[in-house]
């Protein structure tokens, strides 16, 4: 995994698709990760120093980022003990960034005195389930708890609904914010063989058993539960 996000890193670089912090930001993931045990180790990207792409090629008044905190440890039957992978969307324009008809003039002040319109216009997370939730073991949950500066437009305690969803690592979710929002440079990593290589590994290693779990729920002659029970209760068939 170090070596991937290292190779993700010089990717994104390389394709002017990061900032130069970014591409360090990946690095010392990367070899913090290496200072760990291949069994127990954990991957940590922080709200307050993500992983920021440049503006985008679809809407050059979008600017993704990326923080996570992912968890592994050598017990259970899937990749990862603890997943939380946020995925955020910011507005750099005030034609989109302050809505007239909507926000408060405090809004607007605020905007006005940081001479800033950053603002998160769409906010979802990957997560792995806690003990108490009924809900599939990794899901794709839109909103969250948002920091103060994001401004983010939506209530922080809608929590429903939770979409069932692979578990996934940094490797994949970057794949796709390059397929979404930059995809003629997706179009053109995906001829290259070094690009391949680095996201089919990560999907043999965080996908390959929860889809194989799907098929032989799936594939069972008679059985109990449907295939989201079977993902919301935890139990592989």
């Amino acid at each position: 995994m170090a070596t991937n996000l290292n190779r993700m890193a010089y990717e994104l670089k390389r394709h002017k698709l990061i900032t130069d912090q970014s591409r360090q930001i990946l690095n010392e993931a990367a070899s913090n990760l290496q200072s760990g045990s291949s069994d127990n180790w954990e991957l940590i990207i922080t709200p307050e120093h993500p992983l920021e792409f440049v503006q985008t090629e679809s809407d050059e008044r979008l600017k993704p980022d990326i923080f996570c905190k992912i968890k592994a440890s050598n017990t259970g039957d899937w990749p990862v003990s603890s997943l939380r992978l946020v995925l955020r969307v910011w507005s750099t324009r005030p034609d989109i960034s302050f809505r007239q008809e909507w926000d408060s003039e405090e809004v607007k002040r605020n905007f006005d005195l940081l001479q800033d319109y950053k603002r998160v216009m769409f906010r979802c997370h990957y997560d792995s389930s806690s003990p108490e939730q009924y809900a599939p073991i990794f899901h794709l949950q839109f909103g969250g708890t948002p920091r103060k500066d994001e401004c983010y437009w939506f209530p922080h305690f809608l929590e429903l609904p939770r979409f069932t969803s692979p578990p996934i690592d940094l490797v994949l979710v970057c794949e796709r914010v390059v397929a979404s929002f930059f995809p003629s440079t997706y179009m053109k990593l995906c001829q290259l063989r070094n690009w391949i290589s680095l996201i089919q590994e990560s999907e043999q290693f965080f996908m390959k058993n929860f889809y194989e779990v799907c098929s032989r729920c799936i594939n069972q002659i008679s059985r109990e539960h449907t295939l989201l029970g079977y993902l919301c209760s935890g139990r592989a068939p």
